[in-house]
């Protein structure tokens, strides 16, 4: 799954239908999960938490996972 970042947000592209996509911090608290909106074959994230609340600067980890059960794992930085 490539990504992209754009000001606020980062795009994984070539997402499978039904995947999902596990952000994490650095120390493995889940943060955020992702889904296939209207089975379009990328995900946009904003940057925010499951509360809605953007992420401090650090170092995270995606896991995407589609139906099938392939899995790929991203590390990103978040620069604030």
């Amino acid at each position: 799954n490539p990504y992209k970042c754009e000001k606020d947000y980062l795009t994984f592209f070539n997402c499978p239908d039904d995947t999902k996509i596990r952000i994490y911090n650095i120390v493995g608290k889940k943060e955020r999960e992702l889904k296939n909106p209207d089975r379009e074959h990328k995900i946009i994230w904003d940057g925010t938490d499951s509360s809605g609340k953007p992420l401090p600067s650090g170092v995270y980890i995606a896991i995407a996972e589609d139906s099938k059960g392939n899995i790929k794992h991203i590390k990103f930085i978040i620069q604030r």
